[in-house]
């Protein structure tokens, strides 16, 4: 984790709502506290990090969705009436003017319900308008069906597949990881995008 003495982007990191939910961002220190248990949680452990638990505070603070406020963003997905999230939604810089997407829900109750399209979609609009973004990206392993598919639902291309790009911590299993990416002429033709506001 590295440290950053500017100031944040408060036009960025700043509270969304949608149909659903709120997406309240998350501070630095918030996130480091991890306030939803992903260390410990097994399905996001494996989904997300190919291994098992618990994680390690120092392994947590390396490659944990630990945001800054800068480039560096976590939305917690908040549903309406509620004040306790059910996952989180990370975005980070990801090459020229592009923005890499990661997001894990740790609420059971809330699979299978096109949360991540309906948050996905939203920040993605605050992002293309706001952000001086040109491209969303994401990385996933062949067997995550539920992230391919939200990609695919939000009309995401296929940019290629990275073959035995990692190994389940766990499992020992060789993984395939898909690339995928919108650009934002592409999103603004879509059914998600927004007018803006």
């Amino acid at each position: 984790m590295r440290v950053k003495f500017r100031p944040p982007n408060r036009l960025l990191a700043r509270e969304l709502e949608t149909e659903r939910f709120l997406l309240r961002p998350v501070g630095t220190f918030e996130a480091m506290r991890d306030p939803s248990g992903w260390r410990s949680d097994p399905a996001i452990l494996a989904s997300i990090y190919l291994g098992a638990g618990p994680m390690s505070l120092r392994r947590w603070l390396s490659i944990g969705p630990i945001p800054d406020g800068i480039d560096r963003f976590l939305f917690a997905i908040v549903p309406r009436g509620s004040d306790q999230p059910i996952g989180y939604h990370f975005l980070r810089p990801s090459g020229y003017r592009s923005v890499g997407n990661m997001v894990g829900l740790h609420d059971r109750a809330w699979w299978g319900k096109d949360v991540v399209v309906e948050v996905r979609a939203r920040l993605m609009n605050h992002f293309y308008r706001h952000g001086n973004v040109e491209r969303f990206t994401g990385k996933v392993s062949s067997r995550n069906a539920a992230s391919i598919y939200t990609y695919r639902k939000l009309g995401y291309s296929h940019a290629g597949t990275q073959h035995r790009e990692s190994r389940h911590g766990t499992t020992g299993e060789i993984l395939d990881y898909l690339c995928f990416e919108m650009f934002k002429d592409q999103w603004m033709q879509g059914p998600y995008a927004e007018a803006d506001q």
